[in-house]
């Protein structure tokens, strides 16, 4: 395999993993709090055994989170939370504890506030919420949850200083100890939208399929002319 087919393979790689992600991002553009996936790219040059002269290999590109916040949307829930600034929820997941911004939230049968996939909500001492029966629940700007005019819990709003693991289904796991986020505010009624720009990111993923097929004819004019090549050798 010719140094050119490798090179043309390596940046088919990188282009298939941004493929993947510019899709998922397309897929998400109308989930609650998501954040839009990005990608760097980088890559190796290896020198060759004549002097001045090496090859440039794509690097397998490393990916980050858009934390930019997304459009708040009126939803009249009186569950659905929105946060305005830097800050999170807490849950506790199967797997322990982690962050969301997606605050559509609900009542299980016990009285147990919920995220939409069923995570307990937490408060700010990292314990579930449990919410009396009867009443429509208040919930104030830092958090403080209320009915009939009693305060009955509050929203654990937390950042992660040692920085965050993104997973699946809108969470993120906290790489070290969650601290109080002490600037964020919570907007009752509302639910924050994606960050997720829609034509830039349709645009990119024509401009990513555009990209592999024109890597991919040119691999294949190289491999045609490298047959070529055999064949008339064998033909002397």
């Amino acid at each position: 395999m010719t140094d050119a087919i490798n090179v043309g393979l390596s940046i088919q790689r990188a282009l298939s993993r941004a493929l993947d992600v510019t899709a998922n991002n397309i897929a998400n553009m109308s989930t609650a709090g998501f954040r839009r996936e990005r990608l760097a790219f980088g890559e190796t040059f290896e020198r060759l055994a004549t002097p001045g002269q090496g090859l440039s290999y794509a690097d397998a590109p490393s990916s980050y989170t858009d934390m930019n916040q997304g459009a708040l949307k009126g939803t009249g829930a009186p569950l659905d939370v929105a946060i305005e600034g830097e800050g999170f929820l807490r849950v506790m997941t199967p797997e322990g504890e982690r962050l969301t911004r997606d605050g559509r939230l609900a009542l299980s049968p016990e009285g147990i506030l919920k995220t939409v996939t069923g995570h307990d909500v937490l408060d700010a001492g990292g314990a579930p919420i449990a919410l009396p029966p009867g009443g429509v629940p208040s919930i104030a700007g830092d958090g403080t949850i209320s009915i009939g005019g009693r305060a009955v819990g509050q929203l654990g709003l937390a950042m992660a200083a040692g920085g965050l693991a993104r997973e699946a289904d809108g969470l993120f796991r906290p790489l070290g100890a969650v601290e109080a986020a002490a600037e964020a505010r919570v907007a009752q009624g509302m639910i924050e939208g994606s960050n997720v720009d829609a034509i830039s990111e349709i645009t990119r993923l024509i401009e990513i399929q555009r990209g592999y097929e024109r890597i991919s004819k040119l691999m294949q004019s190289e491999h045609d002319r490298e047959k070529g090549a055999i064949d008339r050798l064998t033909r002397t």
